[in-house]
């Protein structure tokens, strides 16, 4: 198809197959003495709602692009390579666990590979973290060469950190490389991507246009020669390790369930045989089976009461989790009672900064999926960490005319940090109609942010109408709108963490000021005056209206048809306006026009007759106005006119003129 920018299409798709190639089989390829095992390729494909995104220029979206590159390049794979497929995002919108292994590995099958992929259908969000950590649990012995390739088109908007994964696939195949293809990743964000490469040895590609996938291809092939020694040593990377929660004890008993001291022991644990939880928890005591008051209750992470022999009723509450037990107490004998809270912990704030954010704002909890609160849940009080029952939760953040919302995916048994995306840094905004220009005001300015699930697939997160607003903001990429009358700016500004990021919109804007008046200075103050102005160099056309003798109109740089409208009568004019950046145009209207006032006169009385229908047209025949009483009146351009009068069964005709600035009356009697 004779089609540039299809061709170009093309052209992406083929070379990104030689990326995939060379990644996945030029540094996996061994002489047959030297692998007794065959490789395994992990590719993990983003299956996110934005893959049905386009590039700038290019025709094709980049799930097309993407899922025809695997198809070229996979078939070029040594024989025997074992090749397996995770996705993410792709089965339910909103859902942070949505993970799926679609292909074990396998000796690699291309037409099953490229069917599965062709019933693909991108739609919810991107949980990279999840999905390279079970792409890491495919790739076989541990003696073996494996690798896992990622292609995506964004960050991890899970509130996950993909480099978390580094010390588990380490432990699992301390020798297998990640490769990461990005697809039109901003360079910032690909640096958050870029410690997988690193650590592994692997090579990562920003793709988003033919000419930067001939420089990763040409990068990719002069390493060729160097494709069967072994892959260079990565610096270690220390195993992670959460940090102990505020207040954690350091000398836990040897196994949870047991004590040596008289007394009734009472624990929690997130998860069944899972390590004390050392923050505090409201614990309520009752004898079984009564409803009234606790007989003790208290706060503390792990309570050892003296209780007289018995059984009790044992409340366990923390965050939005409440669990129950049964527990036997025994004077001077030891007991224990281990609650299990089936739960996860969400850790909210880590850092002084974001704390200080949280003290100041409305944080309101909402399940999206999963055995969580079904009504959303407004925190009234900010712990460091909440207990949740597993599940998808959206975290809305309000704090003034800021809000913040944030998919989080809890696990039963893990902690996850939103603090991770809540580093905040500082975005100062002002606008000028021209580049260097002065500082404009009156604006209004609104910061957006990517959500798949949102209309249009981007979400307002702040507003301001201040001259030059200052936002605090989680790092990361916003859309920032700017408008001015009808004028706009549009940019993409990335926030970086503890940095104050200062950004000017151009609007390429002019201003049109207004004058209109009627002929003689006449000051006509029951008839209206609009005007409309209609852009003519974009599609679809644009459509300014303002009313008045005087405006002013800020307006996009352009071309305009400009029409005044004086009464509903025929006083009109149109003006061709040409507006540039930075530029004031001046259009000043005079009317020639004349007000007409009519009446038909009773031929027995001479009194004016009620009820009378007029119908005013001008010398060509073309009806100009109408209008229906005893005396009414109209605006009318300077010209010769016919005036119809009828009443009563009468039809009556007049010739009339009108002069600039008059102000006459036209009176028709039977003759």
């Amino acid at each position: 198809m004779p089609n540039a920018c299809l061709n170009a299409c093309l052209v992406v798709a083929v070379r990104l197959a030689a990326i995939v190639a060379w990644v996945a089989a030029v540094a996996l390829s061994r002489p047959p003495a030297a692998a007794a095992e065959p490789a395994t390729v992990v590719v993990v494909f983003d299956g996110s709602g934005s893959m049905w995104g386009r590039p700038d220029g290019q025709r094709e979206s980049k799930l097309v692009m993407a899922r025809e590159g695997i198809g070229h390049g996979l078939a070029k794979l040594v024989p025997g390579t074992r090749v397996g497929l995770v996705s993410f995002g792709h089965r339910r919108g909103g859902d942070c666990q949505d993970t799926e292994t679609i292909i074990e590995p396998a000796p690699f099958d291309v037409e099953r590979v490229m069917t599965t992929l062709e019933r693909l259908n991108p739609r919810g969000r991107g949980p990279i973290t999840k999905a390279l950590g079970e792409a890491t649990a495919l790739l076989g012995s541990r003696s073996a060469p494996a690798r896992i390739v990622l292609i995506h088109d964004g960050l991890d908007n899970c509130q996950q950190d993909p480099c978390s994964v580094l010390p588990v696939l380490k432990a699992a195949h301390p020798g297998a490389r990640v490769d990461v293809i990005s697809l039109g990743l901003p360079a910032d964000e690909a640096r958050t991507m870029s410690c997988l490469t690193q650590a592994t040895g692997g090579k990562q590609y920003i793709v988003s246009a033919a000419a930067d996938i001939d420089a990763a291809l040409l990068e990719s092939v002069g390493k060729a020669a160097d494709a069967t020694a072994p892959p260079p040593t990565p610096a270690p990377v220390p195993r992670a390790s959460a940090p102990p929660p505020s207040g954690a004890s350091r000398a836990l008993p040897p196994s949870v369930g047991t004590s040596t001291r008289p007394g009734l022991q009472l624990w929690a644990t997130l998860v069944k045989e899972g390590p004390p939880i050392a923050a505090p928890i409201v614990w309520r005591i009752r004898p079984l089976g009564e409803k009234g008051p606790p007989l003790w209750e208290g706060k503390t992470a792990a309570p050892l009461l003296v209780l007289p022999t018995g059984r009790y009723d044992v409340e366990a509450s923390i965050g939005l989790i409440t669990r129950t037990g049964i527990a036997d107490a025994a004077e001077g004998k030891p007991r224990a009672l281990t609650i299990v809270l089936d739960a996860g912990l969400l850790s909210l704030s880590q850092t002084d900064a974001t704390a200080a954010m949280l003290d100041e704002a409305q944080i309101t909890l909402t399940r999206i999926e999963g055995k969580g609160p079904g009504e959303p849940q407004i925190l009234r009080r900010i712990e460091p960490e909440l207990a949740l029952p597993a599940g998808n939760y959206l975290v809305s953040i309000t704090t003034g005319a800021m809000r913040i919302e944030r998919p989080v995916g809890v696990v039963a048994g893990e902690r996850v940090s939103l603090a991770n995306s809540l580093s905040l840094g500082a975005l100062e905004l002002s606008a000028t109609a021209v580049r260097g220009g002065t500082r404009l005001d009156e604006l209004v300015y609104a910061i957006f942010e990517d959500d798949p699930d949102a209309p249009q697939g981007r979400r307002e997160v702040a507003r301001s109408a201040a001259a030059e607003p200052r936002f605090k903001l989680p790092a990361g990429t916003y859309y920032v709108v700017a408008r001015r009358g009808s004028a706009e700016a549009r940019d993409r500004v990335s926030v970086r963490s503890g940095e104050v990021e200062r950004h000017t919109m151009v609007l390429e804007a002019g201003r049109v000021a207004l004058a209109v008046k009627l002929a003689g200075g006449r000051q006509d103050g029951d008839t209206t005056m609009t005007h409309r102005l209609e852009r003519l160099d974009v599609q679809p056309r644009e459509v300014i209206t303002a009313s008045g003798p005087a405006a002013v109109l800020e307006l996009a740089a352009g071309q305009y048809r400009l029409e005044s409208r004086v009464g509903s009568g025929n006083v009109r004019a149109e003006r061709e306006i040409r507006l540039k950046a930075g530029d004031t145009e001046r259009i000043s209207i005079e009317h020639a026009a004349g007000v007409a006032r009519f009446r038909m006169v009773d031929r027995a009385t001479g009194n004016p007759l009620p009820d009378v229908s007029f119908e005013v047209r001008n010398r060509n025949g073309e009806p100009v106005w109408a209008g229906l009483g005893s005396e009414p009146r109209t605006l009318l351009l300077a010209g010769r006119y016919k005036v119809r009068a009828e009443a009563r069964g009468t039809m009556l005709e007049r010739d009339f003129d009108v002069t600039a600035g008059e102000d006459r009356l036209v009176e028709i009697a039977p003759r």
